[in-house]
């Protein structure tokens, strides 16, 4: 057994059974401090006297369930991180339940296991460390892309041909630069995808309307990425290698810093499970094959007259909020 090095505590309320002998092995192996049981109260007893920094939890607990002990700590404040350990058949409703971070599906493999720590932990990481008002700035960003997206509504429609789907240089940004991302100027749009071609046609897309694109290969290089620079835009393909877009989305969806950026998925078939997927994992919108500029620019569209709303509720509660104060 590995040195407890790590300084990182994990909970692990699961029922007795070869996968949450798995985790546990796996977990105390790479030099987490572990804290298991496989009772939904005993559980709620670990998390508050021992604080860990991620939840691993199987929903379906008898007795005392984990979505109870979910609800439970919810009602009192508790915003630890949870990683649901579940069955492909209830993928969608655990998705859906908008207090998991993430899925994993069972059996529970190693190498899967660690990747959705690393992925969770990092995320946290990052959004801890973004110590200034993003609040203002998510405010002035969405300002800027309001901006651009009311300006494409007003101006006609431009025809674009097959050309403009083949991106015209290999690479959008130089990936070898130590340079962090600049993001003030235009509303900047991260795209995800594990085919290059589409991920750089989609790319090349949105720079004709006027965002700055980065691209990454998967779901870890795309954290990365949004650790460098907060985007405004999101578009992320679904069968990502190491963290696929449904994990990637819950992710971002789950953490309070990050939750505003808005979420695309790219989908084949409208009507097909990775629609429903996607919706249980919070994503904003989607987008279809070809993936045309017209076709990405249109949602975007619907996307923010559905937010309007919100965001006017929002505003007026924040002056409401300041008027008291000043009272």
């Amino acid at each position: 057994m590995k040195e407890k090095m790590r300084d990182i505590k994990i909970a692990v309320i699961h029922r007795d059974s070869p996968d949450r002998d798995t985790i546990v092995e796996v977990l105390d192996r790479d030099g987490f401090e572990v804290f298991a049981t496989s009772d939904g109260r005993e559980g709620l007893r670990i998390v508050s006297e021992k604080e860990p920094d991620l939840i691993i939890l199987e929903p379906k607990l008898p007795g005392f369930t984990g979505i109870a002990l979910l609800d439970t700590l919810r009602a009192k404040g508790v915003d630890i991180p949870v990683l649901a350990v579940t069955s492909r058949q209830k993928v969608v409703d655990h998705l859906a339940y908008r207090y998991v971070a993430g899925v994993l599906m069972k059996p529970v493999e190693a190498k899967a296991l660690l990747q959705h720590i690393d992925a969770i932990l990092k995320l946290g990481q990052a959004s801890a460390e973004m110590d200034r008002s993003l609040d203002e700035l998510w405010m002035e960003e969405e300002r800027s892309i309001d901006e651009v997206t009311l300006s494409a509504m007003e101006t006609p429609a431009v025809t674009h041909d097959s050309a403009a789907f083949t991106p015209t240089a290999p690479h959008i940004q130089d990936d070898s630069s130590t340079e962090p991302s600049v993001c003030h100027h235009k509303p900047i749009a991260l795209v995800i995808h594990e085919t290059p071609e589409v991920s750089n046609a989609i790319a090349e897309n949105l720079k004709i309307e006027g965002f700055e694109t980065m691209t990454a290969p998967d779901g870890k290089q795309g954290l990365a990425e949004i650790r460098n620079c907060k985007p405004n835009l999101i578009i992320i393909g679904t069968d990502l290698p190491m963290l696929d877009g449904y994990q990637f989305t819950r992710m971002i969806k789950f953490d309070r810093k990050f939750r505003q950026t808005l979420v695309l998925v790219a989908v084949t078939d409208e009507h097909s499970i990775d629609t429903d997927l996607a919706k249980a994992a919070g994503a904003d919108g989607f987008i279809h094959r070809p993936f045309g500029p017209e076709a990405i620019m249109e949602e975007l569209r619907r996307v923010f007259q559905e937010r309007k709303p919100a965001k006017r509720e929002t505003e007026e509660k924040a002056a409401e909020s300041a008027k008291e104060k000043d009272v």
